[in-house]
């Protein structure tokens, strides 16, 4: 049995449901572990507590983490299974901008854990941050005028926006910033099991269940691999 964390809710990637893991990051590895013959449990975990249940050895690793050059420090990775990306969300009187260019974006909200702070001072470093709790005060303070955008994952931030605040959003039809996701574990830490994951994801993309399953969850939102 592998016990992997995952960033709970964070739908349509992965959120629980009446007690069971549902989202397109969930059939994808359980279709994954099923093919190398690995029972796999998936523990949801808020975003901000993951490093704390890692390092307590709660947990065997993450289920999806964006890939970034900082965390190849602290991780050995799988290949990624799906490229995701980071867009901004503006009020739906103006259009999102697509780029971080100071004179377009404003004030950004974005929440202060998670990987998007960070990349944002890395490339736009005299943008102005508004650093917030979760998804739903980024997307609140832009309605409320204190921030002029949010800097939010492409397909969680449209699916939070849908749902909490039905036609107010415009989103950018481009990423700002391509974040590919793959199962993490600490480095040093179960190479053969990460090297059988990585196989097995080859196989299941090659399928035609790969696009079973970006359709279902992503609607065709989803960056190529």
């Amino acid at each position: 049995m592998i016990k992997l964390a995952y960033d709970n809710p964070f739908p349509p990637l992965a959120f629980s449901e009446k007690g069971r893991a549902k989202g397109a990051v969930i059939d994808v590895l359980s279709w994954v572990f099923a093919r190398i013959r690995v029972k796999a449990r998936f523990i949801p975990v808020p975003m901000e507590e993951i490093s704390d249940i890692l390092a307590d050895g709660l947990v065997d690793g993450i289920a999806f983490y964006g890939v970034t050059p900082e965390r190849r420090f602290l991780f050995d990775f799988s290949n990624p299974f799906l490229v995701t990306g980071a867009a901004l969300f503006a009020s739906a009187s103006a259009p999102a901008p697509s780029s971080l260019a100071v004179r377009e974006v404003g004030t950004i909200a974005t929440p202060e854990t998670g990987p998007l702070a960070v990349q944002i001072r890395k490339k736009a470093p005299n943008v102005r941050l508004l650093l917030v709790r979760d998804y739903r005060e980024a997307l609140e303070v832009v309605l409320e005028g204190k921030a002029s955008v949010a800097a939010l994952n492409m397909h969680v931030g449209r699916d939070l926006a849908d749902k909490l605040f039905p036609g107010r959003f415009s989103v950018a039809e481009n990423p700002f910033l391509e974040m590919p996701l793959a199962v993490a574990m600490p480095r040093g830490k179960n190479a053969p099991l990460l090297a059988a994951i990585s196989r097995a994801l080859g196989d299941f993309k090659r399928s035609a269940a790969y696009g079973v399953v970006l359709e279902k969850w992503l609607h065709g939102l989803h960056g190529p691999l």
